[in-house]
């Protein structure tokens, strides 16, 4: 992982943990003018963006970034937004007592647990794809352009293409094995999930998250495919961020 902010130390602090094939820096339009009043930290995961290593786990992506945080003494987090296997990762590093989160968003985090039989799958699907990708250079841009849009599109086409398969196959392994931490009452009432209503794992996530996490909010974004209603939004995107902290101080 490579660790990055951007704006005044001083300022509120937000994390923000990208999907798979994205970077830290591709994040911040979504927060708009949120990035004017907070101090953003949007690390690179690890395979990702600058970083060129080979990723192992979530729990590991969250206790490197945990421990950066804490030496910089930035334990007060306003919100923690992360997506797909980036809000895996975000749900290990709230569970942390170090720190004191106030509302955190979880978008298309894939609740399954145990699943071997769709680790298999996503196993598969991940490294065939990939070859192909490495085969037709610009194939997967396109593809991923018609669903997230160009400037993401591109970014995750590039991505597809540069990543190590190690990589791919400990993203698929986390996916399909989460952990559910248990949370503080306080953390859990500000705590959102959204997903799109084409994402398939919606309907797991929905029955976890009324068994774990009761006090929690459920959004369902209807017809969009996986983690695709932030890309579409863009900017857009940091208004429902902005209602999401506003209830902390209700």
């Amino acid at each position: 992982m490579k660790t990055q902010y951007f704006g005044d130390p001083s300022n509120p602090k937000i994390v923000v943990l990208h999907p798979m094939l994205l970077d830290g820096k591709s994040m911040l339009p979504l927060l708009g003018e949120l990035r004017n009043s907070h101090c953003v930290i949007a690390p690179d995961l690890t395979g990702h963006g600058t970083d060129t290593g080979i990723f192992q786990s979530a729990q590991q992506e969250a206790a490197t970034l945990a421990g950066w945080l804490t030496t910089q003494g930035w334990i007060d987090l306003k919100l923690v937004f992360g997506a797909s296997i980036g809000a895996v990762v975000a749900m290990q590093l709230i569970a942390m007592p170090t720190f004191k989160v106030h509302t955190a968003v979880l978008e298309g985090c894939p609740l399954h647990s145990n699943a071997a039989f769709l680790r298999m799958m996503a196993t598969r699907m991940f490294l065939s794809k990939h070859r192909k990708a490495q085969q037709h250079p610009g194939l997967s841009a396109q593809r991923m352009t018609k669903i997230y849009g160009e400037t993401l599109g591109l970014i995750m086409g590039h991505t597809f293409e540069q990543i190590r398969p190690e990589t791919l196959q400990a993203i698929a392994a986390a996916c399909s094995d989460c952990t559910f931490p248990n949370y503080p009452k306080e953390l859990e009432a500000h705590l959102f999930f959204e997903y799109g209503s084409e994402d398939i794992s919606a309907k797991t996530a929905r029955r976890v998250v009324s068994k774990h996490y009761p006090s929690a909010s459920f959004t369902i974004r209807e017809g969009y495919v996986h983690c695709q209603y932030p890309a579409v939004l863009g900017e857009q995107y940091s208004k429902v961020l902005e209602e999401y902290l506003a209830r902390e101080l209700h």
